[in-house]
């Protein structure tokens, strides 16, 4: 640029002073000196010219016209003018505003607050915006003198620093935020010293923590600190510490423990739950054996009646007749035989009897029911949980208001079972089986075992989600076990259907994302009531048109298939995930009903107790209702599932 500025002076000092524009002959019809003489006066010049708009163009590296070489050099130049003219500046406002200023680096947010200041410190001298007179500025220099207003701030710097050192490192940013703000500051020392007690009270705080630390509860002090425990669990705290620091000391100390140690429990869950699988696996195989063993080897006998029905194509024998024919052989080659209560008198003999007769879900067979399997066996084993649902009776009520509700299973006034009448009884020992195996995820046990339980329920160790050496392998820690609660914007037909279309659409769309996503585990959706059941099976029929993938759901498999169950129907049924429907709602007129259907009569906590435990591996609950959409009047069942939504919603 220095090249082309002295190019362009020495063609500006050639035109000095600027020539008038020299009127161009006519070349073609005048004389031919006036043309030589008028290009020769211009070839000068033009030189100049072609001369400095190359230098110009050579430095921006690109060609360019003598217009816009001319403007580029001006432009250059009202620039280094500006800069010398800021230059200039910049030393006044160095003047003015001492190191707040720092040219282009300058912080504009300090220097405005410096502004501030400036004006407020004017207003309290003036009273108004009136400006300072050199004396208002000695009177102020003159009252503040620098080396006072360091020493006051280095002192202020100090004691800040001493106050903090007595607080916790989490502590002091807040607490040092709070003081470096002027009415924020004044306020925290004002809180203190407002404490008198505070003092004593901090100090037997520091002295308590010292002598735990010294005694190595400085981790769970920090801890608590850390975690802003409440004071009243902090005694807690400190006890699992230690508690836990001692089992770890014998842990170590102890050899025989060793296998205790964190390496060793994994390794003896690992050997758990193979020996589990493994032991499941050879009890099926023992029972083959076993049974083989027992056949017989000729074809006379009862071994000739079974052949011969066997080989009949129609006109086969009753089958209670036939095993009245074949009592012996049948019992020697199936010693165990799986039917229901109803079914001992219709298919067995009066006088085929049994070692032992078992009766599973105890508390839901009444002693009517079970009477005709227990006179045959020579001792009898009940298994129950006085914690689900009574024997069903069908409610004559149901139908008898005319409301068209569909006839629902209840617990209308208690009744005993076999379950009951056999501890009221004393003739049978009692033992209580602690061990859950059925939820593999804490979650999902946790407000049952809470609850109805008396925290009692144990899970069994090592039971995560594994079906078979080709199962999912869904770990019982994985990012989707536990609980998760949908909300739905359903309606109540109360009126009517006593249904929720909107709310099994939803449930219907949990489904499908399933299938999608965990199509290795199975499905189950329960439901509190049959009519709220039979609106999900329609929502599922709609489902299925657009998504005919689905139909892989509606097998026939007893143990993994998918199922739509009232809570009645789902009572000893298991899956790895399960979808509630509570179906319950705002109805037609966006009123929340306080009637809750089986939930809402006596013992309805059993219903809502064996709802949320068929899951193994993940619950979703699917509510058109929240937990404060429930009345707190509304009885014991309504009560419990108040809690559990609660319990949902925070899981």
């Amino acid at each position: 640029m220095t090249e082309a500025r002295q190019y362009l002076s020495s063609w500006q000092a050639a035109l000095a002073p600027p020539p008038a524009i020299a009127p161009r002959p006519e070349l073609q019809h005048g004389r031919v000196n006036e043309a030589v003489g008028w290009l020769r006066a211009h070839l000068g010049p033009l030189r100049g010219v072609s001369e400095f708009t190359s230098a110009v163009g050579e430095v921006v590296g690109r060609p360019l016209t003598f217009g816009q070489a001319r403007q580029l050099v001006a432009l250059r130049e009202a620039a280094e003018s500006a800069h010398e003219q800021l230059a200039a500046r910049d030393a006044i406002f160095r003047d003015l505003c001492g190191q707040l200023y720092a040219g282009a680096a300058t912080d504009v947010m300090a220097l405005r607050g410096a502004l501030e200041w400036a004006r407020r410190l004017r207003a309290m001298i003036t009273g108004g915006p009136g400006p300072l007179t050199p004396g208002h500025l000695n009177a102020a220099e003159s009252a503040v003198p620098t080396d006072r207003l360091a020493k006051a701030a280095d002192a202020w710097h100090e004691a800040c620093v001493a106050l903090l050192a007595a607080f916790s490192p989490q502590r002091r940013p807040e607490l040092a935020a709070e003081l470096d703000d002027y009415s924020g500051g004044y306020h925290l020392l004002e809180a203190m010293f407002e404490d008198p007690g505070g003092r004593e009270v901090w100090h037997a705080y520091q002295a308590a923590r010292v002598s735990l630390a010294a005694h190595g509860m400085g981790a769970a002090i920090d801890f608590c600190i850390a975690e802003r425990i409440e004071a009243g669990q902090v005694p807690r705290v400190i006890e699992r510490a230690l508690l836990q620091e001692w089992s770890d000391y014998q842990l170590r100390a102890d050899p025989a423990l060793a296998p205790l140690l964190a390496a060793g429990r994994d390794a003896l869950v690992d050997e758990y739950q193979r020996l589990d699988r493994a032991l499941a696996t050879a009890a099926a195989e023992d029972v083959i054996r076993a049974s083989n063993g027992r056949r017989p080897r000729g074809d006379t006998g009862e071994s000739a009646i079974v052949r011969l029905e066997a080989a009949k194509k129609t006109g086969h024998l009753p089958v209670r007749q036939l095993l009245d024919q074949a009592r012996h052989l049948a019992q020697a080659i199936k010693p165990c035989i799986l039917t229901s209560p109803l079914a001992v008198s219709q298919y067995l003999p009066a006088g085929l009897t049994f070692d032992v007769v078992i009766f599973d879900e105890a508390g839901r067979i009444s002693l009517a029911d079970a009477i005709n399997g227990i006179y045959r066996g020579r001792s009898v084993i009940l298994a129950g949980d006085q914690k689900q649902l009574p024997p069903a009776v069908l409610s004559s009520s149901a139908l008898s208001d005319g409301d068209q509700r569909p006839a629902e299973f209840e617990a209308a006034a208690e009744p005993e079972s076999v379950f009951d009448v056999a501890q009221r009884s004393g003739a049978f020992g009692n033992l209580t089986l602690r061990w859950h195996y059925r939820s593999r995820h804490a979650a999902l046990i946790a407000f049952s075992n809470e609850a109805f339980y008396d925290g009692r329920l144990l899970p069994v160790p090592g039971r995560g989600p594994q079906y078979g050496p080709d199962g999912p392998g869904a770990g019982a820690d994985g990012p989707e076990a536990g609980i998760e609660l949908f909300y739905g914007e359903g309606t109540y037909r109360s009126r009517t259907a006593r249904d929720n279309p909107g709310e099994a659409a939803r449930v219907a769309q949990r489904v499908v994302h399933h299938n999608t996503t965990r199509p290795a585990l199975s499905l189950g959706v329960v439901a509190f009531s049959e009519a709220q059941a039979a609106a999900i099976e329609t929502a599922l029929g709609e489902a299925r048109k657009q998504h005919p993938d689905l139909d892989r759901f509606f097998g026939t498999d007893r143990l993994r298939g998918f199922f739509v169950k009232n809570v009645a129907a789902a009572q000893g049924d298991e899956r790895d995930v399960l979808i509630l429907s509570v179906g319950y709602g705002p109805d037609e007129e966006g009123q929340v009903t306080t009637d809750f259907g089986a939930l809402g009569r006596p013992g309805g906590w059993r219903a809502l107790n064996v709802a949320v435990t068929r899951a193994r591996y993940r619950t979703e609950i699917v509510s058109s209702i929240r937990a404060s959409d429930i009345p707190e009047s509304g009885g014991e069942g309504p009560a419990y599932l108040r809690r559990y939504l609660n319990y949902a919603a925070e899981a």
